[in-house]
């Protein structure tokens, strides 16, 4: 099926039109027929790479790690759009929207690339590296935590990058998190340490409704990042128990006890909610 040969893929799938693609360790983004699993193309970066590609307009983004330190654009046929070298590795995926490519490097840096030609459009620093953490876009703002030692929360002007707030995560210490998510006027995001919380802020001020712990932290410290409906947020935490937490107040609403530490992110498709565990199941709620 032109699968990576027996290395670690970290990477998300991304499905367009007839096609899904994904990076892996062993240095190559991936193409394959989504119906038969064949082998479409593969694009040879040269890194060990985490990222997970996004697509739009016909068009797939993606990240590299070590040794390199870029964001690239493919065509659809595979072939090298746009490379644009960041000062450290790319673990983070990137967020396309408004025909710009946000992203974050292990330099503590968030970029905002043109879409269609890879060219620097905006950049903002943070206080500490960026891993594995990805941005989103909500409301004209690019919402970001960059975890490691900086403990924020940033929201930028979308087309400008102007700082528009910029809150303190109420976590001490070291703090990892996860990537964020927006949606009915709030902000989501988790902190893995010293204990797994979710945390609710007002999108429009950054300041925190509520926050909400959710059990031990995963063993490695990063979190499950949550989904969002239009009033729960769901996410799973390092002791194996998957959350529905009420978006209003931060109340838990329902859990359920997996038998494995839950690092993945939930997705909610279809009026489901999906979700997989360390203990190699998937479940499905509805």
């Amino acid at each position: 099926m032109g699968v990576p040969d027996r290395r670690l893929v970290d990477s998300s799938p991304a499905v367009a039109g007839s096609a899904v693609y994904f990076s892996s360790r062993d240095g190559f983004l991936y193409a394959l027929n989504k119906t038969t699993g064949a082998l479409l193309w593969k694009y040879n970066t040269g890194g060990s790479d985490i990222a997970s590609p996004a697509v739009s307009g016909g068009v797939i983004y993606s990240g590299s790690g070590y040794p390199n330190k870029s964001v690239f654009a493919l065509n659809a046929d595979g072939s090298l759009k746009w490379k644009f070298d960041t000062g450290q590795m790319v673990y983070s995926s990137p967020a396309v929207s408004g025909g710009k490519v946000y992203i974050g490097s292990n330099d503590g840096t968030y970029y905002a690339l043109d879409a269609a030609t890879g060219d620097l459009v905006w950049k903002a620093a943070t206080q500490g590296g960026i891993y594995f953490s990805s941005p989103s876009v909500d409301a004209g703002m690019v919402i970001a935590a960059p975890g490691d030692y900086d403990l924020n929360v940033y929201a930028w002007n979308a087309a400008t990058g102007a700082e528009i707030w910029k809150t303190e995560l109420p976590n001490d210490g070291r703090t990892f998190v996860s990537s964020p998510a927006a949606g009915s006027g709030r902000v989501i995001i988790g902190s893995g340490f010293p204990a797994h919380s979710l945390h609710a802020l007002d999108a429009a001020t950054g300041q925190v409704l509520w926050s909400a712990p959710l059990g031990d932290a995963t063993a490695i410290g990063y979190t499950s990042s949550p989904a969002l409906t239009a009033s729960h947020a769901f996410a799973g935490s390092g002791g194996g128990t998957l959350y529905a937490v009420n978006l209003s107040n931060g109340d838990i609403a329902w859990e359920f006890v997996t038998g494995g530490a839950m690092v993945s992110s939930p997705v909610v498709a279809g009026g489901k909610l999906f979700a997989a565990s360390g203990d190699g199941v998937l479940y499905a709620f509805w």
